[in-house]
């Protein structure tokens, strides 16, 4: 995701050292005690960190694109991680929601495409259809050109720089064909995604991708370059005409590498997130974890970091 959290607990804390741990907790523990107005009912720091019942939990949030980091008061309701969607200093939101938008608009085509092959409008459902298949590969590009750039951004940007906006802008249109994209991640990330999808999943999306070239191009009709590739059953001039069993089949192979991206993305950024504070544990940084509170309730971006009161 573009800014990743994770929440202060005895798993968070496994990634640390014992005197790493102590700091970590110490400082989040005194934020703990400053919530509420009922001091008497804190928890003990032992119960704190492992009790998944607390009204006032912290989660500590870094976010790829402008690489700030700290830590925000979370009071655990009804609600969960799932509902942190932006950086909480620019605002951006994060891939994950970039993607599940993408999904909600995805299924909500597929929905009305449905219901015009209902009403026996084919040629309707099949232009739908077009446009699903290039949505697909679209929600797809900017799924891959964000991962791209936020792991890019986080290893090989000095903790106080950003180039985020400046390797989106040198992917160019990379990233709408899988070749050319994996060809990236494997030489500037060392990231073989065709490899880790397998060669059927890693098809489909080229095959989607061409769908999406022919559909986009030639207004989808087919012509010899796309005959070439041997892709479906048609004939020179033919329109493309997608099923739903086929929108799904792509679907659900770009469902698969986003599965299996996402998976090293996380584990990139949370290495990042552990060594980043080990070293700032480790030179005594007044910044090893500032909260970021709400101003108004108005405009939930607009924040300022404070530091915790002594302990009492």
């Amino acid at each position: 995701m573009y800014c990743n959290f994770a929440l202060i607990d005895d798993e968070f804390l496994s990634l640390f050292a014992p005197d790493e741990q102590n700091k970590i907790k110490d400082t989040v523990y005194a934020y703990y005690l400053q919530c509420g107005r009922d001091k008497s009912k804190k928890l003990s720091m032992e119960h704190y960190f492992s009790s998944s019942h607390v009204k006032y939990k912290f989660v500590y949030t870094y976010c790829p694109k402008c690489k700030k980091s700290g830590i925000l008061l979370f009071p655990f309701k009804k609600s969960g991680l799932s509902d942190l969607k932006y950086c909480a200093h620019c605002g951006e939101s994060n891939i994950s929601h970039r993607f599940s938008t993408g999904l909600e608009k995805i299924d909500a085509m597929i929905s009305v495409s449905e219901l015009l092959t209902g009403l026996k409008y084919k040629k309707a459902a099949r232009d739908v259809n077009q446009q699903i298949a290039t949505l697909i590969i679209s929600v797809f590009e900017v799924y891959l050109r964000d991962c791209y750039a936020g792991i890019l951004n986080t290893k090989y940007v000095n903790e106080h720089n950003t180039l985020f906006d400046k390797f989106i802008k040198e992917c160019k249109n990379d990233f709408l064909n899988p070749g050319k994209a994996n060809e990236r991640f494997k030489k500037e990330l060392k990231i073989d995604f065709k490899n880790g999808v397998g060669k059927d999943t890693f098809k489909k999306l080229v095959e989607l991708a061409e769908y999406r070239n022919v559909i986009v191009h030639n207004n989808g009709i087919c012509d010899k370059k796309f005959l070439l590739l041997n892709i479906g059953n048609y004939n020179l001039h033919d329109t493309i005409n997608l099923s739903h069993e086929e929108i799904n089949y792509y679907l659900q192979a770009v469902k698969d590498t986003i599965q299996y991206l996402d998976m090293e993305y996380r584990n990139i950024i949370n290495s990042h997130i552990a060594e980043s504070l080990k070293l700032k544990i480790a030179t005594g940084a007044p910044d090893l974890m500032a909260v970021y509170v709400h101003r108004t309730m108005k405009s939930p971006i607009v924040l300022t970091a404070v530091k915790p009161r002594n302990k009492e």
